[in-house]
C-alpha cells in the first residue's frame, strides 16, 4: 500500500512542495504498488512532475509553502528595489551627459 494518498502534501529534494495528484496512473502503466507518484508543485516550477519515486518525498506542510513564497516575495521585491535605484542613477547620469554635451557645444 502507498504510504502517501492523492491530496497529501510532500516534499521533494529541498525546493520542491505539492500535492500528489495521483498514486497510480494508467496511461503510464504504473500502479499505486509500483511506488511512484505525480506531484502538482506549489513552488518551483508550479508545474507537474512525475513519476516521481516514493521514497524521495517525505509529508510536508503548508507553513513550508508559505515561507517558500515568502523567500522568494523577499528576493523579487529586493531585485525590484535594486532595478529603481539603477533606473533612477541612469536618469541623473544622462541629465549630467545632456547638460555637459550643451557646454562642450557652447565652448566648442
Amino acid at each position: 500500500m502507498a504510504k502517501f494518498e492523492v491530496g497529501d502534501l510532500v516534499k521533494i529534494n529541498e525546493d520542491k512542495i505539492g500535492f500528489v495528484g495521483w498514486n497510480k496512473n494508467k496511461c503510464m502503466n504504473l500502479k499505486e504498488e509500483d511506488g511512484y507518484l505525480g506531484i502538482d508543485l506549489l513552488t518551483d516550477t508550479m508545474g507537474f512532475t512525475a513519476p516521481v519515486k516514493e521514497d524521495e518525498c517525505t509529508k510536508s506542510s503548508i507553513k513550508e509553502v508559505i515561507n517558500w513564497w515568502r523567500e522568494k516575495s523577499e528576493e523579487t521585491e529586493k531585485r525590484l528595489r535594486q532595478a529603481y535605484i539603477a533606473k533612477s542613477e541612469f536618469d541623473k547620469l544622462q541629465g549630467e551627459n545632456k547638460t555637459l554635451k550643451e557646454l562642450l557645444r557652447i565652448y566648442l
